[in-house]
């Protein structure tokens, strides 16, 4: 199955994080999945094509945001 099948329109965030705290999208429509697996860390930024725009080993939000904003062209 293709990715932007199972995610849809819009940027996904696939995170570790249970929460994305406030402000992090800054703007950008997306739509956050939180797998409950262990050992999953970090979070990925997936374009609507289904494109890996950013994979980041950390969920730290001025880095999730920073990628959310390049791979939308800020």
């Amino acid at each position: 199955m293709r990715l932007r099948r199972l995610f849809g329109a819009g940027m996904v965030l696939l995170t570790d994080a249970r929460r994305v705290p406030d402000g992090v999208a800054a703007g950008v429509p997306c739509r956050v999945l939180a797998p409950d697996e262990p050992g999953v860390e970090g979070a990925v930024v997936v374009r609507p094509d289904g494109h890996v725009a950013a994979a980041l080993p950390s969920s730290d939000p001025a880095a999730v945001r920073d990628a959310l904003r390049r791979a939308c062209g800020y």
